[in-house]
């Protein structure tokens, strides 16, 4: 028998970053786009999260997205 691995209902989703006056193209589950858009924005909510709970892309947009703020 085959396990098959559980990745939720996953999404290509194009989210604007105010910081770099772009769109970001991001594929992310419906409940994480949910939850950007509740806290604010992509910029806002890359901003609340540690680095450590967030997967390497997410981290090299981040690590962008506060130079470009800066």
């Amino acid at each position: 028998m085959s396990v098959t691995p559980r990745t939720g209902n996953l999404q290509i989703a194009s989210l604007y970053s105010d910081a770099l006056s772009q769109p970001v193209r991001l594929r992310l589950t419906a409940a994480a786009i949910r939850t950007i858009e509740h806290n604010g924005g992509l910029d806002a909510w890359l901003n609340s999260m540690a680095p450590t709970k967030l997967p390497a892309d997410l981290r090299r947009l981040k690590r962008r997205i506060d130079k470009a703020a800066a």
